[in-house]
């Protein structure tokens, strides 16, 4: 009787301890660590937690691992902590997509994106990349609604433009000659699939309620320039040149929301917040694109920024605080923002130290990625220096 009781009161604690350990990302950790040891000596350098890997930079890592998804309806996904309700403000006005179904495209993209850039956690990309190649079908990504919207006579499927063209350019970061970037390519400038409207701007979905979206056209932006400047390869030159126009077209687009709201979206985002992350995505388009739009940007994200201190103001933290933005996102965002400027007028570095004295807790998997990137800036800045 002893023993059974002693059994499992030890079965217990031993369960509620491998829990503990799921929960706080250490097996994702040890499980990728164990890869690079067992690897060839050429992984093993580039390994995702080797030697030269600082001890922020693990516990950024750490974050991130902690919050992908192994199971279900977002497997390979990151930002699982985030609340499902927040994204509800990013999403364009009449968008039927439900909030805890639809992709984390978002908060997928960014870490992806930054963990390949630096050679960290492979496994875990390689998990991301095959979740998000799994939410395709015939080469677009499906609205994810709880009700499809379909009946005994109509069986028309729904598309999310937005996620499939940034899922598009996300696997196409690893490897540009991908058969679904390329078909997505291919749909997106064939003008009878109506993905762009005549004004420029891109839909959200294949609904095309309301207005054109902000952040589509962001996202088509980013791929359209990876088809023009040859990252995306084996383009016949016919594709090229409507990448070329759709390019123009889309900016113009973005100059004209820009002049009405400042990138701003009425009733639901703040120009506040939306114009720092989306220049966060157009950055390296901006000066060859749109000189106007980077002067602008820049002047209006310096002006968020306290005169007197390496600081943002307190009336720009007060506003996004109206937004349920907590100050350790907004100096995340704005220092990744003024980092990609490439300005050294602008002090990034005070704005980062912030963010990493805050409660990593309250940041998204976006912008744990941004501090990862800029970590390695900070290191390679002291090396220089010494």
């Amino acid at each position: 009787m002893i023993e059974t009781i002693i059994v499992g009161l030890i079965t217990s604690a031993l369960w509620g301890l491998l829990v503990t350990i799921y929960q706080s990302g250490h097996l994702h950790v040890l499980l990728e660590t164990r890869y690079c040891f067992l690897a060839s000596s050429w992984k093993r350098d580039a390994g995702p937690l080797s030697a030269d890997t600082t001890a922020l930079q693990k516990r950024l890592v750490r974050y991130l691992l902690r919050g992908q998804s192994w199971f279900g309806q977002h497997r390979g996904e990151y930002g699982k902590s985030r609340n499902a309700v927040d994204s509800g403000k990013w999403q364009t006005k009449g968008s039927r997509e439900t909030l805890d179904l639809k992709p984390r495209m978002y908060l997928t993209y960014w870490p992806a994106i930054i963990l390949h850039k630096h050679g960290l956690v492979p496994i875990s990309i390689a998990r991301a990349r095959a979740g998000v190649r799994g939410l395709f079908s015939e080469d677009r990504i499906p609205m994810f609604t709880s009700a499809p919207d379909s009946s005994p006579t109509s069986h028309e499927m729904k598309w999310n433009y937005r996620h499939t063209m940034a899922a598009a350019h996300m696997l196409a970061d690893e490897d540009p000659t991908n058969l679904i970037t390329r078909a997505v390519v291919d749909l997106m400038l064939d003008g009878n699939n109506g993905w762009q409207h005549t004004a420029g701007g891109w839909w959200q979905t294949s609904e095309k309620r309301g207005e054109p979206d902000l952040w589509a056209s962001v996202y088509a932006a980013k791929l359209l320039g990876s088809v023009i400047s040859g990252s995306i390869t084996n383009v016949p030159q016919k594709a090229l040149n409507l990448a070329k126009f759709s390019m123009l077209t889309t900016f113009k687009y973005l100059e004209a929301e820009w002049n009405v709201h400042t990138w701003g979206i009425p009733d639901k985002l703040l120009a506040e917040e939306n114009l720092v992350s989306m220049y966060i995505d157009l950055a390296s388009l901006l000066p060859r694109y749109s000189h106007r739009l980077q002067v602008k940007c820049l002047a209006t994200m310096k002006g968020f920024l306290s005169p007197t201190t390496d600081d943002l103001s307190q009336l720009y933290l007060k506003s996004l605080k109206r937004q349920n933005v907590h100050s350790e996102q907004a100096y995340a965002r704005m220092a990744y923002a003024l980092h990609l400027a490439n300005d050294d007028s602008y002090n990034w570095g005070s704005l980062f130290v912030r963010a990493m004295k805050g409660n990593l807790n309250r940041l998204y998997s976006s912008e744990l990625a941004f501090l990862l990137d800029l970590s390695f800036s900070c290191e390679k800045h002291m090396n220089a220096n010494k």
